[in-house]
């Protein structure tokens, strides 16, 4: 087991994400040999007796190299759910249930001539089923945009943009220089519906009319000709 550090910037382009991830999987693999309780040791993280103290989040890739014996092939493509005989005797691969995980979560990929299956595994108290079933979803949409060569794959699948963003998604997409103020859109928005959710926070919701006024009033404490910054 390896564990990887990696960085996610937003704003960088997904094939520099792919091409920095690649360089450090290739980098920690080349100090593979050491021994992972070696490497607790020495990073000394501190402990939590509820999660690993380095690992969370395990990826595990089960791949044949070429020429391997076409027993092993087929045990392999038995992952798929199809019995295959090994050793003169047929078998079934069965996922093992132990009523526990050592990870928050865990993804295993296993490769054969069939196709690939990717099983996961999490845990319960952090995850809803609901919830594992739409990353796995969305997983796949952004394996598709790949293997398609998008420069700018989906991160989530189309379904799940509008189950976030509800009314927002289904609006007309506008350049930035080309939308209008977002004063101008909260007061079309106050005109058309005023009594319409415009936010939710901790200390409740506020319509249209309400975040209208609250800005309005906002906006008399503020110094005239002043250059105000404002970070969301």
């Amino acid at each position: 087991m390896v564990p990887l550090r990696v960085r996610v910037d937003p704003a960088r382009p997904f094939g520099q994400l792919l091409r920095q991830t690649h360089a450090t999987v290739e980098g920690a693999l080349r100090h593979a040999e050491v021994p992972f309780a070696t490497l607790v040791r020495r990073l000394g993280p501190p402990r939590d007796a509820q999660r690993t103290s380095t690992l969370r989040v395990v990826f595990a890739w089960q791949s044949l190299a070429p020429g391997a014996p076409e027993a092993h092939r087929e045990l392999v493509a038995g992952a798929l759910g199809r019995p295959v005989e090994f050793g003169g005797a047929l078998w079934t691969p069965r996922p093992l249930e132990t009523g526990a995980v050592a990870f928050d979560l865990s993804a295993t990929a296993s490769r054969s001539e069939a196709g690939i299956a990717v099983a996961l595994e999490y845990r319960s108290d952090l995850f809803a089923p609901s919830a594992i079933d739409r990353l796995a979803a969305n997983w796949e949409a952004l394996l598709e945009d790949i293997a398609a060569g998008q420069e700018a794959p989906r991160a989530v699948t189309d379904h799940e943009r509008t189950r976030l963003l509800g009314p927002l998604a289904r609006g007309p997409q506008q350049g930035f220089d080309e939308a209008p103020p977002v004063s101008l859109r909260i007061a079309a928005q106050v005109a058309a519906s005023p009594s319409a959710t415009a936010c939710v926070g901790a200390g409740g919701e506020l319509t249209y009319r309400e975040l209208e006024a609250c800005a309005g009033a906002l906006a008399g404490r503020l110094p005239a000709g002043e250059r105000i910054g404002l970070l969301a």
